[in-house]
């Protein structure tokens, strides 16, 4: 019991999470900023030297933080490719502010880069 009411109090407290608008246009290509990406996911890869990117796109707010979006593909634990899913990662300078990537965050990822297409994010206040 004492279980189920802790998740319902997590469950209440996520969704009061304040946030705002933010406009985001589409900005040159940026070496650096798809470096401190590809950085980021590879480290949480358990083979990063396997991880493949495809159809990428720069983002860049009003706020000057960066975002890239695009496909990752990386080997599994069984030595296979498991298919390309979405990877979304915001960067404020060189510091990931936000990233979505792999199977289990594919939704979130491609909501991320369809708000950024679209010219504008949400960001927590």
């Amino acid at each position: 019991m004492r279980k189920l009411l802790t998740l319902a109090v997590l469950a209440l407290v996520a969704g009061c999470v304040e946030t705002r608008d933010v406009a985001v246009s589409p900005a040159q290509a940026s070496s650096s900023a798809l470096a401190t990406a590809k950085a980021f996911m590879a480290d949480r890869l358990k083979d990063p030297e396997s991880m493949k990117i495809r159809d990428v796109a720069h983002y860049k707010t009003v706020e000057g933080d960066r975002i890239v979006c695009g496909e990752m593909d990386a080997k599994n634990s069984y030595g296979g490719y498991g298919g390309y899913s979405t990877f979304y990662v915001r960067l404020q300078g060189n510091v990931v502010k936000k990233a979505f990537f792999g199977r289990d965050y594919d939704y979130d990822a491609t909501d991320g880069c369809l708000q950024a297409a679209r010219g504008s994010i949400k960001v927590a206040v």
